[in-house]
């Protein structure tokens, strides 16, 4: 073999080396990376009023992402979709699942309180 040869089949060598560097280098920074499939929303209490809200209010999980809800407060309390996809009444120290199947924009709110609170799956 002459040494063109093996410089060129050198040189082919690094710059596949790079191209595969350069995807997956793309591929971790691209958004539909970036949410996570899991998500936990817990009960707590805001403000001096002692009043108990779902927090965080808005989350991000990628399409086929689970959200969890906690009830961590000292009340019955409830979580109910804005588009009627679930309405459950958790106890103090139970937790209520729902897989989100389709990307879009959810709300959800409390009862007693109509705080409107967001899912966004992508």
């Amino acid at each position: 073999m002459g040494q063109d040869v093996v410089v060129r089949m050198r040189t082919i060598k690094i710059i596949g080396i790079i191209l595969i560097g350069l995807l997956l280098i793309t591929e971790a920074c691209s958004p539909a990376s970036k949410a996570p499939t899991t998500a936990l929303i817990k009960i707590q209490i805001i403000g001096t009023d002692l009043v108990e809200y779902w927090r965080p209010s808005t989350v991000a999980v990628s399409v086929g992402g689970v959200v969890t809800w906690l009830n961590t407060g000292v009340s019955q309390r409830a979580v109910i979709s804005g588009e009627g996809l679930f309405n459950q009444s958790l106890s103090p120290g139970q937790s209520f699942n729902y897989t989100f199947s389709h990307g879009g924009t959810f709300t959800f709110h409390d009862d007693p309180n109509i705080e409107v609170d967001t899912i966004i799956v992508k």
